[in-house]
């Protein structure tokens, strides 16, 4: 092994930097690809999903009528121990699948993944089914559209013309009719994740909201800080 690398593939977005490693060669995958060939995102992701979301339905049915109140370092607390617990209750074997589905490893290494029996997730999202029906919902969603329902968030935040930076175009009118800072825009974010949270849903498109104010408002301190050093030198 001496003198080889580990190799990582890496999805060929704009955030990606390329850059050497000792013991990793890193490969950008072909854009546009990534469902296809990216073992992730050929299922992977999925099962750790419905490992999640059944630890987060099953918390939801232990705190149902209880009203607790959730602020934001508990359900940041509570959201790290899930994820850590799903990802622990994901199986070798559906990694090894996934890998073989990718169809990028040698031919012996995936040959000898086709003689393991395919996992089948259908048990475990029946369990899901039946727990939320206990939260008895109306209109509740089925336990296969929960487990995809951020699915087709669109990915802003990863698209190349993405940018946290002013509009040029931007009038003054819309500068003016911000009457608040961006500390009470990050709190306000932070208020609405923990809100919808506590109503037992799981959206990530709030917490790129929270991520994208956090960004400003550190950007912010950051600009008024170089600000006020050149006033007072000058």
């Amino acid at each position: 092994m001496h003198g080889r690398k580990i190799p990582l593939l890496v999805d060929n977005a704009p955030g990606h930097a390329e850059i050497e490693l000792n013991n990793v060669r890193i490969h950008f995958l072909p854009k546009n690809t990534t469902s296809h060939l990216q073992p992730m995102d050929a299922g992977i992701i999925r099962n750790f999903k419905l490992k999640y979301k059944m630890l987060f339905v099953q918390w939801v049915i232990e705190q149902y009528g209880a009203q607790t109140k959730l602020d934001l370092l508990t359900s940041t607390k509570l959201s790290t121990k899930f994820v850590i617990d799903a990802w622990r209750a994901v199986s070798e074997a559906t990694i090894r699948h996934c890998w073989r589905h990718t169809r990028i490893v040698p031919g012996s290494m995936s040959a000898s993944v086709e003689e393991d029996s395919e996992p089948s997730y259908e048990a475990e999202i029946g369990d899901l089914d039946v727990l939320i029906s206990k939260l008895t919902l109306d209109d509740a969603m089925s336990a296969s559209s929960y487990i995809v329902i951020d699915d087709n968030i669109e990915e802003s935040l990863d698209s190349e013309d993405a940018s946290l930076e002013p509009s040029s175009d931007s009038s003054s009118d819309e500068a003016e009719e911000t009457s608040f800072s961006h500390a009470e825009a990050l709190a306000a974010a932070q208020k609405l994740q923990v809100f919808i949270f506590a109503h037992g849903y799981q959206d990530y498109s709030v917490q790129k909201v929270v991520d994208v104010c956090r960004t400003m408002a550190i950007t912010s301190k950051r600009q008024t800080s170089i600000t006020a050093f050149f006033h007072e030198t000058l």
